[in-house]
């Protein structure tokens, strides 16, 4: 297996050029079963990493009342969390201060970007929403599959 150092990047830490990659038409074919099977090679035997990045959504629109409805729905998501943390049977001790901590933070990041960038900001209501729909749909299918 080949270290992933600068080198395998092709360039030292100070700059300078590599000389494997100067040199790659030398590399022994035999390095290339060494390399990592999750690493991809190139024709040359020099190992390579490649990383897939997903590009930013799309700005959505912003219409009136957008901002107000992204507030609610900012704020609502945590305390319906916060209302399942408290509703534990057994004492949650520090975990479940940490968790309201947490829970906290997540609402005040949550309502600064509705109310500062609602460009940016995305409905949770809307993305969980249509699944938790279509659960308690197939739910109520079912059940009446089983009652007739």
């Amino acid at each position: 297996m080949v270290a992933l150092t600068p080198r395998v990047w092709g360039v030292h830490s100070n700059g300078r050029r590599d000389k494997a990659v100067a040199n790659a038409h030398r590399v022994d074919r035999t390095r290339q079963a060494k390399c990592d099977p999750s690493v991809f090679l190139t024709t040359a035997g020099v190992c390579v990493i490649v990383v897939l990045v997903r590009g930013e959504a799309p700005l959505a629109t912003v219409w009136p009342g957008r901002r107000w409805l992204a507030a609610l729905d900012a704020l609502l998501w945590p305390a319906v969390s916060l209302t399942f943390l408290w509703r534990v049977e057994a004492r949650p001790g520090i975990v479940g201060a940490v968790g309201v901590a947490m829970l906290g933070r997540w609402a005040l990041r949550r309502l600064h970007r509705a109310l500062a960038r609602n460009e940016r900001y995305r409905f949770t209501s809307w993305v969980w929403g249509r699944w938790l729909v279509l659960v308690l749909g197939l739910g109520l299918a079912l059940r009446w599959a089983v009652l007739a």
